[in-house]
């Protein structure tokens, strides 16, 4: 008797696990938080044909665990016990270190902090050879070429991270590449790392809840390339009015679906002591693509072109109080001849570490083709 009402138990479970998911969805469709939140494209439905029967299965399976009901709720809830029962928060792009910081995983970030991913020489030369080949095509046209290596978070407060990412060695892939062009080459490569270690006992430099620099970092690694590039530095920050102005949404916070916990993070701002008119601004909603230009009130009639990745954003906010013109556009956006088209003086490839294999095809960015593509 007990056998048939445990298997009669199992089989209706096992189908209300199937059914009751599909069901709440159907019930929710028009209730917003029902809805994965996740920060991507989430799968769509599959069209059930001959041609797919082979594949239909794993793509309606990858469409289902897109969409079941109030899947981000429970996710919500699983890292929020987590984080209150064992202080421990951690997905396959996120985790919480030691004083509530988040850091990222993806992009073999962690690897590249703790000094197990490294590049063979080959790989190390052939990376180099195409930051060299963009910097000589600038040089034959008499632009100023500067790559710029922004920090990863990790290799300025790895201290916060948990103990099983411990450092081997603090030596990065783009360091590697770093060293190679300046014992091989004339390219001006420009790293702010060490400088901002310096500085980061006394002032916050990142952002805790987000992988990114805040102003302050920003200010301080736009003085340094500056000063690399033999031009005026701004003030000292010691001189310069850093204030709160509102709260920050960090992206780390967003992909552990814990914005709820690790909101309260001050948004910081430099006071301006520059004229700026700011033109030509486009940015497309909730999205990391920007393409922005700026003129100031300098004395000289200097154009600066900067390509890079979202690090750039707040770089070319202070970048601009040097230049009579500064255009910032997102790697992905930008096509050969963009620079020259607007008589830039200077061109400035900005990469953050975690992104130092996109310069393995650099030429093909920047270097226009014969038929001008």
């Amino acid at each position: 008797m007990w056998k048939k009402i445990k298997f009669y138990f199992f089989i209706i479970a096992f189908f209300s696990m199937l059914i009751v998911p599909q069901l709440l969805y159907k019930i929710t469709s028009n209730d917003k938080s029902a809805y994965n939140s996740e920060n991507r494209i989430l799968a769509e439905k599959p069209d059930f044909t001959l041609d797919t029967i082979r594949t239909y299965p794993r793509l309606y399976e990858n469409y289902f665990n897109d969409h079941v009901a109030y899947k981000s709720k429970f996710i919500k809830f699983n890292q929020m016990a987590n984080y209150y029962l064992f202080d421990i928060v951690e997905n396959d792009k996120a985790l919480l270190g030691d004083n509530d910081w988040l850091f990222f995983k993806d992009d073999y970030t962690l690897e590249d902090y703790q000094g197990v991913c490294r590049y063979t020489d080959e790989q190390v030369i052939s990376i180099a050879n195409e930051i060299i080949a963009v910097d000589e095509y600038y040089k034959s046209i008499g632009i100023k070429f500067v790559l710029f290596i922004a920090p990863n978070k990790e290799s300025i407060y790895g201290e916060n991270l948990p103990d099983k990412y411990a450092q081997f060695e603090d030596y990065t892939r783009a360091d590697q590449i770093y060293k190679y062009l300046e014992d091989n080459s004339d390219v001006l490569v420009v790293s702010p790392k060490e400088r901002l270690r310096e500085l980061k006992e006394e002032y916050q430099l990142y952002y805790k809840y987000d992988t990114h620099w805040n102003d302050i970092g920003a200010y301080v690694s736009s003085n340094y390339l500056l000063k690399a590039m033999g031009m005026e530095e701004m003030s000292p920050l010691k001189n310069v009015n850093v204030y709160n102005d509102g709260e920050h949404i960090g992206d780390l916070a967003t992909m552990l679906n814990l914005t709820s916990i690790f909101y309260k993070e001050p948004e910081v701002q430099l006071s301006e002591f520059s004229s700026v008119v700011v033109t030509n601004v486009y940015s497309k909603p909730h999205s990391i693509v920007f393409n922005k230009k700026y003129t100031s009130d300098v004395e000289n009639d200097l154009k600066l072109y900067i390509v890079g990745d979202s690090f750039s954003a707040k770089l070319v906010e202070y970048m601009k109080y040097g230049f009579a013109e500064s255009t910032v556009i997102h790697r992905t956006q930008y096509t050969p001849g963009l620079a020259e088209s607007e008589m830039s003086n200077v061109v400035v490839c900005e990469v953050v570490e975690r992104y130092i294999d996109q310069m393995a095809n650099l030429s093909s960015i920047f270097i226009p083709t014969e038929n001008g593509e």
